[in-house]
């Protein structure tokens, strides 16, 4: 009979499982060009448009019932349904209710036309997915990376686009022919944040972006006073009774509508400031990414990516000093750069964490923290609710004079602070914990995957989930667990 070698075999299966020494092609392609490009996304974007619109009316409706509610209060004031003493009283209640609704509803409106616009792109982007997919497996590409993700893919020679060929597959224009060179792409990454923070320029533009933002927080701050004194008058006025009911309608008309420039000078505020900072900072961006091609092609480089997308990197594929040094910064690794990698992994982390004891343990403790947290703030809500009641019956029953009002006025105002200022905390608290109960867990992982990443010779680890396509065999995520104890 014959003898089989047993350690043969089962180096023949790890061998089998994973090959990281074998060449490794890649391409790229901008996956929002291919989406703008197809014929249903119009007929999706319409679609959408009519969703929100009708959405809108029925926001619009309501806008009509709030001005009618108003009105009759009012009418109640003017016929003297209501008590004088109450009115400026009911006039805020009926303010805050119809202010919450409205925010309610926005809420309401973004959360139904985001869900409404996956639930329609869904289906073409699972067909942009499946002509990658196919392409990148008749031409044997092992990963395809989006170009359209922000800050990921910083330079890719076009020889490596494939977005004709999945156009081609598609039947959409602009095809061009089989455009894919037949050939493995030297890849490295660079630190952008880091080479960033080193420019005299960006200091500079920091500095320019700052003086900006605080002349227009000065402004609306001086508007805001402005806005908070005459409201004041106006409260004043009222208690003196020098105002009628129509002529408090007409001030309380004339507030609002200082108070909405307010508002709209506020959102046109962050415009200014985001213009204000593309302004400053893309001719210094454009800079860096023309430096980031010369040092690419410098180099014969294929790719470049941003170091934050990935999870494992070796320095020896570390572009940044050159990219420096066409930007005329000093070195800050000298000798460390020794060309680009071929070899790289990826790793699912979301399946990893997912099947850790660990993540299970520190989901459970979170949860029970949140519960006490939530409970704890409840009972705050419901004392102010209480207390608030209670002093809106002594109001109507008239037992409280102007100066007592003012009083549990402001007591009631030092409370809705307390319950604002617990939720911050409970946001921070959260936080800490979760800090506390993660983030040896990451390490661990992070940790595993580097320590799996250099016993397979790879350069760097890409998370899976960053990619628009890899072949399986690029998946250490079995080689992770394994080294974790999974």
């Amino acid at each position: 009979m014959r003898k089989f070698n047993s350690l043969g075999i089962l180096s023949f299966i790890l061998l089998c499982c994973y090959q990281p020494a074998m060449a490794q092609r890649s391409a790229f392609l901008n996956f929002g060009n291919l989406i703008a490009a197809m014929p249903e996304t119009k007929m999706a974007d319409a679609e959408l448009e009519a969703y929100r619109k009708q959405l809108v009316a029925t926001g619009e409706k309501m806008m009509v019932e709030i001005n009618e509610a108003y009105h009759t209060l009012l009418n109640d004031v003017q016929a003297g349904i209501i008590p004088p003493n109450q009115q400026q009283q009911r006039q805020e209640e009926l303010q805050q209710q119809q202010q919450q609704q409205i925010s309610n509803y926005e809420k309401e409106i973004s959360q139904k036309v985001e869900l409404k616009r996956e639930e329609l792109l869904k289906p073409i982007q699972e067909r942009i997915e499946n002509a990658v997919r196919d392409v990148a497996r008749e031409k044997r590409v092992a990963c395809v990376f989006d170009t359209s993700v922000f800050n990921a893919v910083l330079y890719a020679d076009k020889s490596f686009d494939m977005e004709p060929l999945v156009r081609a597959r598609l039947g959409l224009p602009g095809s061009g022919g089989n455009s894919l060179i037949d050939g493995t792409a030297s890849i490295v990454f660079v630190n952008s944040t880091e080479i960033l923070s080193r420019l005299p320029l960006i200091k500079q533009a920091d500095s320019q972006l700052q003086t900006f933002q605080t002349q227009l927080q000065q402004k609306g701050e001086s508007m805001a006073a402005e806005l908070e004194q005459e409201y004041l008058s106006f409260l004043q006025r009222v208690e003196r009774g020098e105002l009628s009911s129509e002529q408090q309608y007409l001030e309380k008309a004339k507030i609002e509508a200082k108070q909405s420039r307010l508002g709209e000078f506020e959102q046109d505020r962050v415009k200014q400031i985001a213009d204000k900072r593309t302004e400053l900072l893309q001719p210094i961006y454009n800079q860096v990414n023309a430096a980031i091609a010369a040092a690419a092609k410098k180099t014969n480089i294929q790719m470049v990516f941003e170091r934050s997308i990935l999870l494992y990197f070796d320095e020896s594929v570390d572009l940044s000093d050159l990219v420096g040094e066409q930007l005329g910064l000093p070195a800050s690794r000298v000798g460390t750069f020794r060309g680009g990698a071929s070899a790289y992994g990826a790793v699912n982390p979301t399946a990893i964490l997912a099947s850790m004891p660990d993540v299970e343990q520190a989901d459970f403790q979170i949860n029970v923290l949140v519960k006490e947290l939530q409970k704890r703030g409840q009972d705050m809500v419901d004392q102010f609710q209480q207390d608030y009641r209670a002093v809106m019956q002594k109001v109507e029953r008239g037992e409280l004079s102007p100066a007592k009002q003012e009083e549990e006025s402001a007591r009631l105002d030092a409370k809705q602070s307390e319950i604002i200022s617990f939720e911050q905390q409970m946001t921070n608290q959260l936080q800490d914990a979760r800090n506390k109960l993660y983030e040896p867990i990451f390490k661990r992982v992070n940790e595993a995957v580097a320590n799996v990443a250099k016993e397979q010779n790879l350069s760097m680890v890409f998370e899976m989930g960053a990619l628009l396509y890899s072949d399986p065999a690029l998946d250490i995520s079995a080689l992770v667990k394994r080294k974790l104890g999974i």
